[in-house]
């Protein structure tokens, strides 16, 4: 179907658009009489999704391992060979226990004469295989990990396959069930067959997780709305998580190339959470801004286009809608279809409208779609009422006429809920709204300090942490972690209470409690259908961390009695754990059971001793929301609790490491990954745990630098040797309670010059360092998110005990003359404070010449005061009463003041 696209700003372009619109609406009218428009099917996968035809073995796949690298020699692969005593296991999950080493599948399958060809498909082989078919070695050889296979069979016979599978480390082996099917998709998990199709046609517009290459999201909305909007690395947009996605491609007729988007990103104000991306192609520059427009139930992608050239542009801008996620997935599309006002409807119900209309759109499955932008061409079809392999896509085509300095808005619209109607409403409106919200939202920024893309990023992460609050919690990523973790809800609540988001904080612990047992214990994992059944530890004293956070920065003692029998009921369940292992060797003697703990630490039949830290950290906030209330005798036993496993934990190590050890392992039973440092950053965040005088707490920090952070100079490396962005920032706040500023700003600076989208601040959990791009998990990571925030925050000011420790992050540049660093109405523990320092020192000078003036206001009264380890001792001090430099520290009474600290003297 055509429809006229004019350009209002050359000459003639607004009649070209009313004629054109007139043409509409005629071709519409007779549409409606004439029957030529029919509203595209709702078809589901229940009406559609035609059940593939495969083939099983006609016996059960048999599978051995090959210690020896016997096989080969042995002929393993004849088709004679009695293979009835091997085990029964058929390929599809990772070998458990892990096996290094070779081992062999073998199968017989009997084709259908009737399919003519049969097709066998192989995905996820790890890390190398061969195949035998009937004895016969095939010219086979794909490559490790996500490599999808498709190998064509003759029908009508008996076939006999044997696999050699070689792993090398990790978990192996051929990780998707192998399948013989009649067709290429039904042979391969979805998935999997998008990636042999991305590898069979390299010119396709795929997605950068096709081919294993790089690929990252952020994502965007409102706070308090459940769903978000995605905008993908290459330009490539969602209006929420498990939509298909839209991208915009350029074809120049003249030339007949493609081209593709390689975006930069940005932000909105440099720190809002609404995405920008810009690109050029064909003489077009293109400015894309993706946004939820409040109160009008709309996601839009504004774009501007604009022709920079001397010359007049002549473009085909086509938008694609690929039945994909953005992360590896297919996004199951069975009906595609555009009604009469040229709205695209996917499965039934509306997905996007164009304004301006396109000059032409179509529909047809995922492949003849790609194949279609090759030549700028549009499918016959408006309407796809069944794609029973669910790749059901559509395209649209915007012919794009500008002269030199000439400009073009186009706009595409989403309902921002699956099944909401198309939404209406104007997009620069809706840009304004949004914009607004969001600063309202977040607030002004509480920190001051002269690197402003830190502030900026600062700003961006409270922005992502309530885009990422579900009524049960902080989800960690729109994608893979729909879900709720305690220990997330935990971190994401201490960084929200100090951006003064408490009200937010405290209004999702009831569903962290909800589904509390009867003996105390809190699931760690909360689903949509409530808690999943797993053993994970930590989520009892993570819970207890968080009532008594919010306590802290509220002070309502009637908070704390509300839920008291719920901490307590979680402290006797800590005590029931200990009690499981009271008999065990000394390695694991008083300590927690083996648990899955936080799932990157490692199996979960070992003692994880995150756990045990998490334990104390528990056991310890418990005892001190007792003493608030009172509760003597409930307070004693919880602190002898804690105490008792803070020596048994000491006990493990000195049993499992020596008298002497260099440093904390992960868990009793293994000592060398380097689980040792995630599991270990939690003795001295967001508890002090372990002393942070104790030689055994700055040995253990020193090895974890050397071995994890410093060959990446800043970057933590974790499993898989992959870069874990939220686990380097979660060490960066124990260095900086160890006095390791340089360390410090070294996991900074890495963290902030490898954001896994540049431009957005946005950080996956798990980070390649081949390609730079998200290797694992979900992204924005709201726990990477929380820990920057807060080390951000403690970097200028921390609770220490009683105290407000300032400046502990706070390099020599940034006291420079004419900055500023500081909090300004910052919430803490002990009130609203500002603090600010102002300089006018030359630091150029070794004498550093000049004065520091620190001023210390508002309601913040620690009992303790306040401290900040100079940089330098000032030849002179000028302050209120109390007011002294011990050891090199600077120590305020807790009324604050004016401290003016001079240097050198003035000539």
């Amino acid at each position: 179907m055509r429809s006229p696209i004019g350009n209002p700003f050359r000459p003639g372009g607004f009649l070209a658009i009313g004629v054109g619109l007139l043409l509409v609406g005629a071709i519409a009218l007779a549409g409606y009489f004439l029957g030529d428009f029919q509203p595209p099917l709702a078809e589901s996968e229940t009406q559609c999704a035609q059940s593939p035809e495969t083939i099983e073995p006609t016996l059960p796949w048999r599978f051995q391992t090959d210690p020896g690298d016997v096989g080969v020699v042995n002929r393993w692969f004849d088709v004679g060979f009695d293979d009835s005593e091997w085990n029964e296991s058929p390929p599809g999950e990772a070998w458990r226990p892990e096996y290094v080493g070779v081992a062999w599948y073998r199968a017989t399958f009997t084709l259908p004469a009737e399919w003519g060809i049969a097709y066998l498909g192989v995905a996820q082989v790890d890390d190398k295989a061969e195949l035998w078919v009937d004895g016969a070695r095939l010219d086979w050889d794909p490559a490790s990990g996500d490599a999808s296979q498709i190998i064509q069979l003759a029908a009508g016979q008996t076939l006999q396959l044997a696999f050699r599978i070689v792993n090398n480390g990790g978990p192996g082996g051929i990780k998707q069930p192998v399948k013989i099917a009649r067709t290429p998709w039904a042979a391969l998990p979805p998935e999997s067959y998008v990636r042999w199709l991305a590898a069979e046609h390299p010119e396709w517009p795929m997605p950068g997780w096709t081919r294993n290459g790089y690929y990252a999201w952020t994502f965007t909305g409102l706070p308090g709305l459940e769903n978000r909007a995605l905008f993908g690395a290459d330009g490539a947009v969602a209006p929420w998580p498990a939509a298909p996605n839209v991208s915009l491609l350029v074809y120049d007729p003249a030339s007949g190339a493609l081209a593709i988007p390689k975006p930069t990103f940005s932000l909105v104000d440099k720190s809002l959470p609404i995405p920008q991306a810009a690109w050029e192609a064909a003489g077009l520059s293109f400015n894309s801004t993706l946004f939820r427009a409040p109160g009008s139930d709309a996601i839009r992608l504004q774009v501007t286009m604009s022709n920079g050239a001397d010359n007049a542009i002549n473009e085909r801008v086509l938008a694609v809608i690929r039945p994909l996620g953005f992360n590896p997935s297919l996004r199951p599309t069975y009906a595609a279809g555009f009604d009469r006002d040229g709205r695209l409807w996917l499965n039934g119900q509306p997905f996007m409208q164009a304004s301006p209309l396109p000059a032409q759109y179509g529909v047809g499955t995922l492949a003849e779609v790609l194949e279609a932008t090759q030549t700028g061409s549009i499918p016959n079809a408006q309407n796809l009422p069944c794609a029973p392999a669910g790749d059901a896509a559509a395209l649209m085509a915007f012919d794009v006429r500008l002269q030199p300095g000439e400009g073009l808005d186009l706009s595409l619209s989403f309902p921002a809920d699956p099944g909401a109607p198309f939404p209406m409403g104007d997009a620069k409106a809706g840009l304004r709204e949004a914009r607004e919200a969001w600063r309202e939202a977040i607030g002004a920024p509480s920190i001051v300090i002269p690197d402003q893309e830190i502030v900026n990023a600062y700003q961006t992460s409270i922005g992502y942490l309530l885009l990422a609050l579900s009524p049960n919690g902080p989800r960690p990523g729109p994608l893979e972690h729909a879900k709720v973790w305690v220990r997330d809800a935990a971190f994401v609540g201490e960084a929200l209470l100090a951006a003064g988001h408490g009200a937010r904080v405290e209004s999702y612990l009831p569903a962290l409690f909800a589904h509390q047992a009867a003996d105390g214990r809190i699931p760690a994992i909360i689903g949509r259908d409530g808690p999943e059944p797993v053993d994970e530890w930590d989520a009892q004293g993570q819970a207890i961390f968080l009532v008594a956070a919010i306590y802290r920065y509220e002070r309502d003692l009637s908070f704390l009695k509300e839920w008291e029998p719920r901490v307590k009921g979680a402290a006797e369940f800590l005590r029931k754990l200990r009690a499981q292992t009271q008999n065990d060797p000394t390695e694991t003697r008083g300590l927690l059971p083996p648990s899955r703990s936080a799932e990157d630490l490692g199996p979960a039949d070992w003692h994880h001793y995150w756990d045990d830290f998490w334990g104390v950290a528990g056991l310890s906030e418990a005892a001190f929301i007792e003493r608030q209330l009172g509760h003597t005798d409930d307070a004693n036993w919880m602190s002898a609790e804690a105490d008792a496993l803070r020596e048994a934990i000491r006990a493990s190590i000195t049993s499992v490491m020596g008298p002497e050890p260099d440093y904390i392992p992960g868990a009793p039973e293994e000592i060398k990954s380097s689980a040792m440092a995630r599991g270990t950053s939690v003795s001295l965040f967001p508890v002090e745990v372990l002393p942070k005088e104790d030689p055994l707490v700055t040995r253990s920090f020193a090895t974890y630098y050397d071995k994890w952070i410093a060959p990446s100079d800043g970057g933590y490396v974790h499993i898989w040797g992959q870069w874990w962005p939220y686990g380097g920032l979660g060490l960066a706040r124990d260095y900086l309670r160890l006095g390791q500023q340089t360390i410090v700003h070294q996991i900074l600076a890495w963290t902030l010059s490898h954001q896994t989208l540049p431009g957005t601040y946005a950080w996956a959990e798990q980070v390649s360092p081949t390609h730079g791009g998200i290797s694992g998990g979900d992204m924005p990571h709201a726990w990477a998110a929380s820990a920057y925030a807060t080390l951000i925050r403690e970097m200028l000011v921390m609770r220490q005990g009683e105290k407000l420790e300032l400046f502990a992050g706070v390099p020599a540049s940034w006291l420079a003359a004419g900055k500023v660093v500081g909090v300004k109405a910052a919430p803490t523990e002990f009130g609203i404070l500002t603090a600010l320092v102002e300089s006018d020192i030359d630091t150029g000078r070794p004498d550093w010449e000049g004065m520091l003036t620190l001023k210390i206001e508002g309601s913040a009264r620690p009992s303790e005061g306040f401290g900040w380890k100079l940089p330098r001792t000032p030849s002179s001090i000028d302050g209120p009463p109390g007011v002294e430099i011990r050891d090199g520290r600077l120590v305020v009474p807790s009324d604050g003041g004016v401290v003016k600290l001079r240097y050198g003297i003035r000539r």
